[in-house]
């Protein structure tokens, strides 16, 4: 028996040395002789950990890149008009049914500590008045108004008008939305200095930049915003301030049916040369219910209608 004993440790020791070299192997990381290294199994090493961390972080950007734009743009998309008014999307609102509530009828203090004028009563105020380039109005008209959610006003002449058309629109399976109502002749002087600034800030000279804000937003006292009885209204799916406006669901609709609560287009195609303004599909402006119906079946402007008025 014992004469094979060193045969049997002779035996064992190649393994022994090959399974060393096998671990020797895998530790060092180099190839096996002959052949590929195999892939390794269990729990990875630091590097592999890091390395599958990166991965995942890869596959994560694309998401969170979507992620963020969505909630930088969402908002802006279901709130806001787009493109050419970027100022008046702010506060954008789709007008429910009755969520209107009067504006205090009282003398307050502004913020130079002055008294802010008295508002007009309703029945004191003209569906009439003409505003324009020509026609501007004082800084101290302030009509009376009935406050709208997301800081939206309307002058309660047309209030009732104004809700009954709204409410036939949605009940016709339309989504109409408000984007601008009644600003004040300070907010107005707000936004066309802005929009000067911002001419200014590309290069342009003082008057160049006077010139091309003037075409975009209208000087304090010259907008019918005011007046409390312009609305721009645009289709909740097309919220842009562009002449594709007037094929969306909810402008046919109001082409066809605005005259019936009172309001018209106030800037109709080509009637620039009389208005100065561009055609705005979105812009309505109320006048009363028989004047509408007078103005749209003549085709007249309001400015027409007003002179064509007083030379009878």
């Amino acid at each position: 028996m014992r004469e094979d004993l060193p045969i049997i440790e002779d035996a064992r020791r190649p393994a022994r040395r090959e399974k060393n070299a096998g671990e020797e192997i895998r530790k060092s990381g180099a190839p096996p002789a002959g052949g590929r290294p195999g892939r390794r199994r269990g729990k990875p090493g630091p590097g592999g950990f890091h390395r599958t961390l990166i991965r995942r972080k890869r596959l994560l950007l694309p998401f969170l890149f979507l992620a963020a734009v969505l909630f930088f743009l969402l908002p802006r998309w279901f709130r806001g008009c787009g493109a050419a008014e970027t100022e008046d999307a702010r506060g954008a609102y789709r007008f429910s049914p009755r969520e209107s509530s009067a504006l205090p009828d009282r003398e307050e203090e502004g913020e130079s500590g002055v008294p802010s004028p008295r508002p007009i009563p309703a029945e004191e105020q003209d569906p009439l008045l003409l505003v324009n380039r020509d026609h501007p109005l004082p800084a101290d008209y302030v009509p009376e108004t009935a406050a709208l959610r997301y800081g939206m006003a309307s002058s309660r002449l047309c209030l009732d008008d104004l809700q009954d058309m709204m409410d036939d629109c949605r009940a016709a399976g339309l989504r109409p939305l408000i984007c601008s109502s009644y600003r004040s002749y300070e907010k107005q002087e707000e936004l066309y200095r802005n929009k000067i600034k911002f001419y200014q800030d590309r290069g342009e000279l003082p008057s160049e930049a006077i010139r091309l804000a003037s075409r975009v937003v209208a000087p304090p006292g010259e907008s019918e915003h005011q007046t409390g009885l312009a609305f721009d209204i645009v289709d909740e799916g097309y919220q842009l301030l562009d002449e594709k406006q007037e094929r969306t669901k909810v402008s046919l609709w109001l082409h066809e049916n605005a005259v019936k609560y009172g309001f018209i287009v106030r800037y109709p195609p080509e009637k620039t040369s009389v208005t100065g303004i561009i055609y705005e599909p979105w812009h309505y402006r109320y006048v009363g219910k028989e004047i509408a119906e007078e103005i749209s079946s003549s085709g007249l402007t309001l400015e027409e209608y007003l002179k064509s008025g007083r030379e009878e």
